[in-house]
This record gives C-alpha cells, structure tokens and sequence, in this order.
C-alpha cells in the first residue's frame, strides 16, 4: 500500500479517493509509527472491523462538537448537514449571500488531541478564521485531529447561495392581482384599452441575485424596456437567478380590455351662425352662413362615448369645449369634426360656412375747415394729420362715403354722409378724432383716423430744476429765473435736470440740447462760482433763460498740528506738509499709541478707520515683527481729505541665548542645553555658596543679569545660600539687542 504525501512526518489523512477501510489502516500504520506497536495492536482491535470491542466512541482523534458561525461578530449559527456526529467524517453547510466568512469551531473529545483547520493550528473550542466564502460552493474545509496513537480528518463544505426571491414587483399598466407577495408567482394585471404598452420594475431580495424580464436583464429596481400589450393577453415572464441554486420564476398575464367602437356625437354647436339643419347625431352634413366682419367660428362637439378623441380641422380637440377655427376666408369652406373611437374607423361631421363679400366701406371725400390734411386726402389712405394754430379751439371735419348705403360715425356719434362734425374745447396736443364707415348689408367697415395737433401758446417755462449734489436757493419755481447752489470743496461735477412745462418746448444747457427731464453733467467745476444756463425756447420761437449759479468751496484745513507716538521717534521729524513717517520699536513692543492734533477745530479724524477725538491718544494693538501702517485720516468741514501714515517697523528677536551655564559646587541636572531654562543642583549641607558662570551665545549683541546685577559674559558670580534644608533660586536674564528676552533658573538644594 502507497501512503500519501506525508505533513509534519505523518501520512495526510482523509484523501478523497480512499475508502474508509483504507482510511482506517493509514490511521493503524500512523499509530504504529507514532507509538509503537502496543499502541497499534489497541487500535486495530477499535478501528478495524472485527478487530474488538469498544466500539468509535474509544477513538481518542474524534471530535466532541464541530460548530459553523457567521464572521466577524458570530452572530449566526449554522448547523451541518448531517447533524454532527463524531463518527461522521464528511459535512454540507448552505449560508445566506449576505454572509461573506465563517468561523470555525472544532472541540475535541480527549484533551491530549490536537486540531487544524486547513493545515492551520486551530484551538479547541475556539472559533478559528474567519475563513472567506465566494459565492456558490466553496473547497471544502479539512479539519485534522491528532491524538496519542491515532488521527482522524472531518471535511466541510460550505455553499455560498443567494436568495432568489423578489422583495416587490410592479407593473405601469395598472394593479397587481392578488397583491404582490414573494411567494407567490401568478399575477393578473388589467389594462384599459388606452394603455399601448408596460413596463415591469422588478426588486430582487438579494443584491447577488440578476433579474430578466421576458429574456432581457433588467437592474433590480429599474424599469425593464417597454413591453408591448396587444389586444386580450400578454404574458411577461420575470426570472430570478443566482449562483448555485435554482432560479425563481414569476409571471404576470397583462389583459387589455377591447376598445369602444363608437364615433357619434352628441351634441354640434357654432357661433355665430345656426346650423342647417339642426343637429341629430345621425346627420354628417350642415352649413351656416356669415357676414363678412366674421373671421373666425367658434365650434364646440361633444362626443357620445367618452373614450372617443376628436379633431377638428385637423387640430386636437376637447369634448364639450369651444375651439376657435380662424381665418375663414371670404365665400364658401368647410369645416371637418373627425371622432375617433377607441377601435375601428373614425366618422367626419362636416359644416360648410358661407362668409359674405365685403361691402363699400369707403369715403369719397374728407375735408376740414382749417388747416390742411396731411397727406392729401385718398380713399385708401386711412391715417391723417392736421396742423392748427394754437388759437384754434374747435375744428370741423367733413366726410362723405361713397356708397349711400353705408353708414357713418364720428367719435362714436353717427353721422349724415356729407353732414360736418365739429370737435369743440381742442386740448393742447393732439386730439383723435375716427371715423368709421360700416357697408349694409355685408357689415363690414373701415376705420379712418384724424389726428389733430394743436400747439402750446408759447410756454417756454420750466416746470422743474434740480441739481445734484446741493439744493436751489431760492426753492423752484417756474417765473424764478436765478438761483445758486453751494458744494463742497471735492465736489467737481454736478447733475442739473430741467423739465420744461409745454409739450414741444426745446431746450439747450450751456449750448448743448437736452431733451426734457433728462439728467445733464456739469463737469469740471473750478473753486468758486461756475454759472450754468438752462434756455427754454417755445414752438413759436420765444425763449426764457435760467441760470443757475453752482459755488464750489476752497479746500478746508485738514492738516495735523501735531503727531507723537509713545515707542520710538518719528522720522523725519513731524511737519504738517510731511504726510509719511516711521518709527521703529523693539521686538518686545507689541502695541504702540498714537496723538493726533488737527489744526483745524472744525475737522474730524479716524485713525485706522476709526473716529478719533481731536488730541485723544489712540491705541493700535498687535504689531507684527516688520511693517505695521497706521493711517490717520483728516477731514476738512469742506470735504476734502488729508492722510497722513505712520509705518510702525518692530524689530525681529534677537539672540537672548546662553551658550554655557555651570554651578560650582555641584552639578546640574539635566545637562546644560541652550533651550533648556530650568535647572536644579544638590550641594553639601557644608556648602554655604555657590559659584555661577554664564557665557553669552551672542555677547556683542546681549546682555545679562544674575539675580538682578549686571554680569559680563563669561565672568564668575558667587550667590550665597539659604540655610541647611533650604532650596535658592538663581535667575539668570539675558536681554537682546532687540529688547527680547530670556530667563535660565536655577535651584539650588542644601540638604539639612
């Protein structure tokens, strides 16, 4: 007999193509190499059938308990299929898709055993893995037991299956019947007549399940494509796969109900006109007649069935609902009502509409007794104007038509054909005065317009003046021809609006034509007074002149009298004329206060954007290391500005480093480090002083005191001790150029 390839020195047991005899006796020969032959002769009595008593339950590589848990958490269990027996070497598990890994639990019978799961130690009685899962059916998993004299192999195969319900399942063309249920795989569905077409949107319960509709894919919770629906049944098929296990099968029969045949209507209605003859649902044919004015009929059918559509002339219509048919062109047309029904052939109403020519709605003559038309009369010609004086109050229009028939109205009020008709009380501007001639009998009509024009009197007064900035001094008013407006000082330009009081007035400023009521700029204002002249001039020539005088102020005083900062000095020294300056500070200034004095009592201040006070000292804060501007800003009662800036240089930190530090006696912990500022030192009870020697990193450009006295770099500096037990601090301060600075303490400890 072969044995297999051995592990660890030992025969692998439980190859899948050896018989449990065979299995039995690799398990005898392993005992036998493991223990020995006693050990052997005690197995084969156990193992081999016929080889003695005692039976399985004596074999010591047998396991107690075999457990399968959901990873991480283990909050599933699954049981094996057989139901665990000790005796029983080979196990199926089927798990959820939604669990992806396993745990594993062997527990051995005799406690001299050891397991492996996968050729990997495992523990008794504690989960081993997780171990992951694909989909479908996974290698199976080799469970091996070793014991004093025997072994024994268990194997477990886990199938990953998904779910292939559906969690919902729904159809546009209408309700499910029964409703819907994943267990339940019939449905009936019943479409209107109307209803061309469905789409299926199916749900899996599985996210590792696939879905067709009819033989398509469809995503899980997506519409499928659409499906056509035929008169009668439609059959849509929806399956449910997934690896491994057997696919699910829905159907659903879709009816679509037959359509109505009928395509009568009801009811047939115009206006205007009356149908001829009266309606009746059988009659397919009518007509009406109109006069020539009407270019549009309204028609309003109603169908019999309300699933009928209608048409008229072509354009979709409403049941019951007027619908306008334009243009009707002179003479005769027809107008076509199509019904069509759900199913089957459409019917076609029919009305022949009769519209009348048009009848002579001219004039023949148009005159007036003053003025002159323009242009010259002309039957075709429908729009006049007419020029009159503006003394003319009243004006008389005669108009005669050109058939008698016709008839007139001027103004609304009717009118004999050649008969004047005077137009009293003419308002400056124009009055309209229409005319409308109507023919008999085809009715209708042509409208001619006269507009008359009468001008002002010569107003050639405004109604408005302003100017912006500033007010007029006096307040406007129309016979005022002068005024003044005062500006401040920055005030360069102004805007002068004027509107005159007559209709067809002109006017100029300073020589140039602005129209009425338009804003006009007046720029470059010198100091002083700067006249602007506003000319009004009426239709008939007259003209007034407003002038307006605009005085724009000298410049105010927005000087300082003064300016002192409280670190440093101003360079170069302050003058009202100098309007820049800097100072420079230390590093350890960090705020700097600011006096400013104004010459002028009357002026106002903000330092940094904020109204200060005349004289008031003010306080920036936060000075950065380099450049800090101030900026104090005066302004004049006039308007105008000043600024003067201060720019604020604080000084980087300088070198405040001691290069070296020692205490004698005694020695300092920790060791001296330039960053480090805290010491202590432990001297003799007998040790009455101590000497410090402090050498500068920078001696050039620092300084130093020990204890408050001034020390040079370098130079030894004896400090006296407290009594026995005490603890005496020394500080040592060194102080950079830049006025930054640094403290190194030191504690000295004499014992009692």
């Amino acid at each position: 007999m072969t044995l297999p390839v051995r592990r660890n020195n030992r025969p692998v047991l439980g190859h899948p193509t050896h018989t449990p005899q065979t299995q039995r006796a690799i398990r005898t020969l392993v005992a036998t190499w493991t223990w020995g032959l006693p050990a052997l002769l005690c197995l084969l009595s156990a193992c081999i059938p016929g080889g003695g008593g005692g039976g399985a339950a004596s074999n010591p590589a047998n396991l107690q308990n075999l457990e399968i848990l959901s990873a991480p958490q283990a909050s599933k269990t699954f049981a094996p299929t057989p139901v665990f027996n000790a005796e029983v070497s080979d196990y199926t598990v089927t798990v959820g898709s939604d669990v992806a890994s396993v745990l594993i639990v062997p527990t051995v019978a005799d406690s001299r055993a050891t397991v492996k799961v996968n050729n990997q130690p495992a523990q008794s009685g504690q989960p081993f893995g997780p171990i992951n899962l694909a989909l479908g059916s996974n290698p199976s998993i080799v469970i091996l037991v070793d014991a004093p004299g025997a072994s024994k192999t268990y194997t477990l195969t886990i199938t990953r299956a998904a779910n292939t319900s559906l969690w919902d399942l729904r159809v546009s063309a209408g309700a499910l019947q029964p409703a819907f249920d994943p267990n339940q795989f019939e449905y009936a569905v019943q479409a209107p007549f109307t209803t061309m077409s469905t789409t299926v949107t199916p749900t899996t319960a599985d996210s590792n399940a696939s879905v067709t509709v009819n033989g398509q894919p469809v995503n899980s919770g997506e519409d499928s494509q659409s499906i056509p629906l035929s008169i009668g049944q439609t059959t849509i098929t929806i399956v449910v796969s997934a690896p491994s296990v057997p696919s699910t099968t829905y159907r659903v029969t879709v009816t679509r109900v037959q359509g109505s045949t009928n395509a009568n209507l009801s009811g047939l209605t115009v206006s205007p006109g009356t149908l001829q003859p009266a309606f009746s649902a059988s009659t397919l044919s009518y007509s009406i007649s109109v006069n020539n004015p009407t270019s549009s009929v309204v028609v309003t059918a109603t169908v019999q069935d309300p699933t009928s559509t209608l048409q008229v002339n072509g354009q979709p219509a409403t049941s019951g609902q007027p619908f306008t048919v334009n243009n009707i062109p002179v003479g005769s047309s027809t107008i076509t009502i199509l019904v069509f029904p759900q199913t089957g052939t459409a019917q076609a109403y029919a009305i022949a509409v009769n519209r009348a020519l048009p009848g002579n709605a001219n004039l023949s003559n148009l005159t007036a007794n003053t003025g002159t038309l323009s242009p010259a009369f002309s039957p075709s010609t429908l729009t006049y104007t007419l020029n009159i004086s503006n003394p003319v109050t009243s004006v008389s229009l005669t108009a005669t038509v050109q058939d008698l028939t016709s008839t007139m109205t001027i103004n609304g009020q009717s009118v004999a054909s050649g008969a004047p008709f005077t137009l009293n009380n003419l308002s400056i501007g124009n009055t309209t005065a229409t005319i409308v001639v109507t023919a008999n009998p085809a009715g209708n009509s042509q409208t001619y317009t006269v507009t008359i024009v009468r001008p002002a009197p010569g107003n050639a007064n405004l109604s408005g003046l302003t100017v912006t900035p500033g007010s007029l001094t006096p307040a406007f008013n129309a016979g005022t021809l002068a005024y003044s407006a005062n500006v401040l000082n920055p005030v360069t330009s102004v805007t002068v609006t004027a509107t005159v009081q007559a209709a067809g007035s002109t006017m100029t400023i300073n020589g140039q034509a602005v129209a009425s009521g338009t804003p006009f700029a007046i720029n470059g204002l010198a100091v002083g007074a700067n006249p602007v002249t506003i000319r009004v001039t009426a239709q008939q020539g007259n003209f007034l002149d407003y002038v307006l005088t605009v005085n724009r102020s000298p410049a105010g005083n927005a000087n300082l009298s003064g300016l002192t900062v409280s670190a440093g000095t101003l360079s170069p020294a302050f003058a009202p004329s100098t309007l820049l300056y800097s100072v420079t500070v230390l590093n350890n200034v960090t705020s700097i206060t600011v006096t400013a004095s104004m010459q002028a009592g009357s002026s106002t201040m903000t330092i940094n954007g904020q109204a200060v006070a005349n004289s008031t000292p003010f306080t920036v804060n936060g000075l950065v290391v380099g450049a800090n501007q101030i900026t104090i800003r005066v302004t004049a009662l006039e308007g105008n500005v000043q600024e003067y800036v201060v720019t604020v240089n604080r000084a980087a930190p300088g070198i405040a480093n001691l290069a070296s530090l020692t205490i004698a006696p005694g020695t300092m912990t920790p060791a001296f480090l330039p960053a480090t500022l805290s010491y202590t030192v432990t001297v003799a009870n007998t040790d009455a002083n101590v000497t410090v020697t402090a050498t500068l990193e920078a001696p050039s450009t620092s300084s130093m005191t020990i204890n408050s006295q001034a020390v040079a770099s370098g130079t030894p500096f004896l400090v006296n001790l407290g009594a026995p037990g005490s603890a005496t601090p020394i500080a040592i301060v060194v102080t950079a150029q830049a006025g930054n600075s640094q403290t190194y303490t030191v504690t000295v400890n004499r014992p009692l």
